[in-house]
């Protein structure tokens, strides 16, 4: 009797060993990833079931049937930003700002912006800043690929326009346009008739990254949405508080998901630079220190664009040339070595004649300009 009982417990758990063995065997042909692929939000999960009965001779059948709507789940973008720029006062950067923004996660989504800061450090506040309020990214994930196209679950591609929207695909690291979306219907069951789903396909053009093919589209992979320029942000730049000292602006705002209002993005700050370059000026006389009377004075005048990196612009410089005492040589400025043409037998530096303008004066370039007067 007890060698009967032990026969039995041993044929038991030889039975549980070979039940884990073909477990663990089955684990290893079908990996997570291959048998439980993510998917996309607002995909359908659907299910049905049969009862059959009798009634009297009479075998009646009933059906029912039930979808399950897949969430969207929110997932911070991937951003790319702007170069900074050297923008003059008065002046709005151009063109605008624009933010690269693609969706990494697995439905549509909203994103809002707020609490846009343009901090000034050594200039004035900006002024007339705008910034794009929201923008709408599309996403899903691969349910099958052949060339030119993927596939995703029925009902899931709106937010998406043909010959319009860009795409990231995960799996080749590529970006492409949307040139056509065909089919896509949900499963049905009618009358114990079950239809099986049918995909959605996107044909995808390539704009970087190589051409789709049933290969390299990972089934199961995610693939987001890319908008060249889903956000914009401008302003004016004011003054530099500093002759000499180039004026900074910060710029930086929060994106917010509507899908998950807690998930938050504070973007990097982009930097403006507003130049304050500083012109110093100095006048010598060529002819010395002293003077005969009667005699003459050259003098020069030398301007200077003391900042390393941005030039100025219509540099205007005025001298009254004929003071007491002495009487201006006619015919005799230049500027750098070439000769100003006189304006009613006086120098084009005297205020009344405008003065002499430099057009550009290039960083760290100087102009010198040259007269003569002679002493009464």
């Amino acid at each position: 009797m007890k060698t009967s009982v032990q026969n039995k417990s041993s044929g038991f758990t030889r039975s549980i060993l070979a039940i884990l063995v073909a477990v663990a065997l089955l684990a290893i042909a079908l990996p997570a990833s291959a048998a439980y692929p993510d998917l996309s939000g607002g995909a359908t999960v659907f299910d049905y079931v049969t009862v059959k009965y009798s009634s009297g001779s009479n075998t009646i059948n009933a059906y029912a049937s039930v979808g399950v709507t897949i969430n969207t789940i929110a997932s911070l973008p991937v951003v790319t930003y702007p170069a900074g720029q050297t923008v003059l006062t008065g002046s709005a950067p151009s063109p605008a700002y624009t933010y690269s923004i693609r969706s990494t996660s697995n439905g549509l989504d909203t994103w809002t912006t707020s609490g846009l800061t343009d901090a000034a450090s050594g200039v004035l506040p900006a002024t007339f800043a705008t910034l794009t309020s929201s923008f709408t990214l599309w996403a899903g994930y691969i349910t099958g690929a052949g060339n030119g196209y993927i596939n995703v679950p029925a009902g899931t591609t709106t937010g998406l326009t043909v010959n319009s929207s860009t795409v990231y695909v995960t799996a080749t690291a590529g970006t492409y346009t949307v040139t056509n979306i065909s089919g896509g219907s949900p499963a049905t069951y009618v009358g114990g008739v079950y239809t099986p789903e049918v995909y959605a396909q996107l044909t995808l053009s390539p704009i970087s990254g190589p051409a789709i093919t049933a290969t390299n589209a990972t089934v199961g992979t995610q693939v987001g949405e890319f908008k060249a320029s889903a956000v914009t942000h401008s302003f004016t730049a004011a003054a530099p508080t500093a002759v000499g000292t180039d004026g900074k602006y910060q710029s930086q705002f929060t994106l917010t998901s509507t899908v998950n209002p807690s998930l938050n993005l504070v973007t990097t700050n982009v930097q403006t630079v507003v130049p304050s370059p500083q012109v110093t000026i100095a006048k010598t006389s060529l002819s010395g220190s002293t003077v005969n009377s009667g005699g003459t004075i050259n003098y020069q005048i030398v301007v200077t664009n003391t900042s390393t990196s941005y030039s100025v612009t219509t540099v205007t410089v005025t001298d009254p040339v004929t003071l007491p005492y002495v009487t201006y040589v006619l015919g005799s400025t230049k500027l750098n070595g070439n000769s100003v043409a006189d304006v009613s037998n006086a120098s084009q530096l005297t205020p009344t004649n405008g003065g002499i303008v430099i057009p550009t004066l290039s960083a760290g370039a100087n102009a010198t300009i040259t007269y003569s007067v002679t002493v009464n």
